[in-house]
């Protein structure tokens, strides 16, 4: 006989397996979805995180300026504007420590016991 002619043997055995291994495995899920974790971070540190980042890129957007009106001629004073050299950078800055300011906070306990419940 050839290879191909040849007639396949089931394997009852693994297929139990899966199936008792699907069905513990369907358990497991249902209890992880049951248990609440506590985040690590409330609704107060996202809100001060996003305001930190959208400074940033409020402070990104301010430094590209806009292009000059003419390409043929320089303007110092559109390339060294205080716009582009003083605020830009102090917005990017504040962004930084408003973002780290949110990440240090600490929740207030009433948030964390929202979380649990």
């Amino acid at each position: 006989m050839s290879k191909q002619n040849q007639p396949k043997k089931p394997a009852p055995a693994v297929a139990e397996r899966k199936s008792t291994t699907t069905s513990s495995n369907t358990a497991s899920r249902e209890k992880a979805a049951r248990v609440k974790i506590p985040l690590l971070f409330g609704k107060s540190e996202f809100k001060w995180i996003l305001i930190g980042v959208g400074l940033e890129f409020l402070g990104m957007i301010l430094m590209l300026g806009g292009a000059m009106p003419n390409a043929d001629t320089w303007d110092p004073s559109l390339i060294y504007s205080p716009l582009r050299i003083t605020v830009a950078p102090l917005l990017m800055v504040a962004g930084l420590v408003v973002v780290a300011l949110g990440i240090f906070h600490k929740p207030k306990v009433e948030e964390i016991a929202e979380v649990i419940e």
